[in-house]
Formats: structure tokens, C-alpha cells, sequence
């Protein structure tokens, strides 16, 4: 019993983290709409890669939590 008790909470978290990350074009669409231009996605398990143009037209790189859509990184790109 104890063990489908674990096999049920642990199906349960995965299921309500996969419900709480956000679509790529969610994500793609977030910055878009803050006047971002955007040229390659790239994405991996552990991150989305990013490159496109700030607002400013600054060539930038930009490194997405995928489970969150959290920013991790953005740095201009020379």
C-alpha cells in the first residue's frame, strides 16, 4: 500500500510541475511583445538559448529556465 501511495504522490508532482511550465511560445511571444526581435531558439532539457534584439536593436543572448520561463541569463552579444 505504501508503495502505490509513493507512485500516486510522485505521478501527482510530476503532473502539476508539467502543468506549471510555460509553452515555448509563451515564452517566445513574452519578449515579443516587450519589443523584442527575435532569430534563433535553441532547446534543451536543461535551458532554451535564445538570440535576437532588445528593444534598443542590441544583439543580445538571452538563457530561459525551461520548467519556468524564468530569465536566467541575458547578455549582449558582440
Amino acid at each position: 500500500m505504501r508503495m502505490i501511495t509513493l507512485l500516486a504522490t510522485g505521478l501527482l508532482a510530476t503532473a502539476a510541475s508539467a502543468q506549471t511550465a510555460p509553452r515555448l511560445s509563451e515564452i517566445i511571444r513574452g519578449f515579443e511583445d516587450r519589443g523584442y526581435v527575435i532569430t534563433d531558439v535553441d532547446v534543451d532539457s536543461t535551458e532554451i538559448d535564445i538570440e535576437g534584439r532588445d528593444p534598443q536593436g542590441r544583439k543580445v543572448e538571452i538563457e530561459v529556465d525551461p520548467a519556468t520561463g524564468t530569465v536566467r541569463r541575458e547578455k549582449l552579444d558582440d
